[in-house]
């Protein structure tokens, strides 16, 4: 019976049908003796646990939130929440007052996500604005009393100041896509995140992050949150002349933080080193790179609805678990922050939001949990291109191992046999807990051979996680 029900799990899973021919089989060889450093925090996310949807959010340990663009969930508290122009309302206002500012439902997000384990990476800022009237796009009348203002923010936060706490959040970002708009001088006309020219933001990012760092050295000041389009000249232009500026003026910047919306991995690792290679250029090889916004996308449109109905199928779901292994083998990317857990939105494709149960995206971030606790991750070879890896040995030896097959190309449609070998083991039949077309991290039975390899199954968009 049990062969039977083995056999009847592997065709569900697409063994390659009679009278195809047999493609090569995949090699994956682990080797947990060689170290390569730690789990890093790849399973972060933008915005709070809600409702129904908190108790996956926790299940998940998801260790960093972002809480960008919250503003636009109404049942975080709209316009009141997060954003400084929701913080502190009048500009005219005395930023000394504690009556200037209103922290109700920024304290209650806040709140939630640290309750579920969670730590904060704060924007401060203005969430993105896609209508025809802005309100918080355009650059603030005065630079130095909007430093000031977020110093009280941080106070509230962090100091208790306003009746407020003592959270210890460290990481604080300075604004978000403050280039976005400048293909076509688009800032000029209609702004969506900063309605003036580059050499304005240079300045207003400079004052505040000197303001902020000489009040809180022991904190981290960085940002600007750029886009993911930086294969774009203009957008290159711009952040050449934002690290000229910042390195001219001295300003401090302890993180570098940016977006990337890709459908390849391939993608995220040429951006990423156009990231580093002007980094570097400009003495910041050093800094922390964080990429706090991404999802996958096939074309970018802020009305395509292409990318919106893909984002709920077994293949972005596989792009996300392939992003986290890629980031984590082939970057020096400190931590991830995925668009996005808030309630009511397409890029919310972890999360139902009816009913909070979780679908096939939110399976990486729970697995990426699962490495998270056994920290060390240990050497793996791949000889497959569209195959990616991540190993995890725990301090008594313990293996957890992340395995992900990611095609874009829809008419590859195959499963394909992959062999597990761990160096300095002979394996036997295990359990693995597979999502791909058919199961959501079902459990099913992954046999050895007898070399003590072990054979696995996979479909073209598919990831299953391995506990040895």
């Amino acid at each position: 019976m049990k062969r039977l029900l083995f056999f009847i799990v592997l065709l569900a899973v697409g063994i390659p049908a009679l009278g195809q021919k047999p493609a090569k089989t995949a090699s994956i060889v682990v080797d947990p003796a060689v170290a390569v450093g730690p789990i890093r925090d790849m399973h972060g996310v933008n915005n709070a646990p809600y409702g129904a949807m908190s108790k996956w959010y926790k299940a998940a340990k998801i260790p960093y939130m972002r809480p960008h663009d919250a503003t636009h969930a109404t049942t975080y508290g709209g316009d009141h929440t997060i954003d400084i122009t929701g913080i502190f309302p009048d500009f005219s206002k005395d930023e000394n007052d504690p009556a200037s500012y209103d922290f109700h439902y920024s304290d209650e997000t806040i709140a939630r996500t640290l309750s579920a384990g969670t730590k904060i990476l704060y924007r401060l800022g203005q969430s993105i604005e896609h209508g025809t009237k802005k309100y918080g796009a355009y650059p603030p009348a005065d630079y130095e009393k909007w430093a000031r203002i977020c110093e009280h923010v941080i106070r509230h936060f962090n100091e208790g100041w306003a009746n407020g706490h003592h959270w210890n959040i460290r990481y604080w970002e300075i604004w978000n896509e403050p280039d976005i708009d400048t293909p076509n001088d688009r800032w000029k006309t209609d702004p969506r995140m900063w309605g003036g020219p580059a050499e304005e933001f240079y300045k207003f990012y400079c004052i505040a992050a000197k303001h902020l760092k000489k009040c809180f050295p022991d904190l981290m000041i960085g940002g600007p949150a750029v886009t993911g389009s930086i294969e774009k000249q203009s957008q290159m232009d711009w952040l050449t002349g934002f690290f000229e500026a910042v390195a001219k003026e001295k300003a401090p910047m302890d993180f570098f933080s940016w977006h990337s919306y890709v459908h390849d991995p391939a993608q995220l690792l040429r951006r990423n080193h156009l990231i580093d290679s002007t980094m570097a250029a400009h003495g910041f090889a050093d800094v922390e790179s964080i990429l706090d916004e991404w999802n996958y996308v096939i074309q970018w449109s802020e009305t395509s609805p292409e990318s919106a109905r893909a984002r709920f199928t077994e293949k972005a779901a596989a792009l996300i678990a392939a992003f986290m292994i890629t980031a984590q083998n082939e970057t020096r990317i400190s931590k991830l922050m995925f668009y996005d857990f808030r309630p009511s939105t397409t890029y919310n494709n972890v999360l139902d939001p009816v009913d909070g149960k979780p679908l096939r995206s939110y399976f990486p971030f729970l697995i990426w949990s699962k490495l998270a606790e056994y920290g060390t991750a240990v050497k793996v070879e791949v000889n497959e291109p569209n195959c990616y890896v991540t190993a995890a040995r725990s301090p008594k030896g313990k293996l957890r191992i992340f395995v992900c097959r990611y095609t874009y190309d829809s008419n590859d449609v195959y499963s394909k046999e992959l062999s597990l070998k761990v160096e300095g083991r002979k394996l036997e039949e295990t359990t693995a807990f597979i999502t791909d077309s058919h199961f959501l991290h079902t459990a099913y039975p992954v046999p050895a051979d007898k070399n003590g390899r072990l054979r696995i199954y996979l479909e073209p968009r598919a990831f299953m996680m391995l506990e040895l």
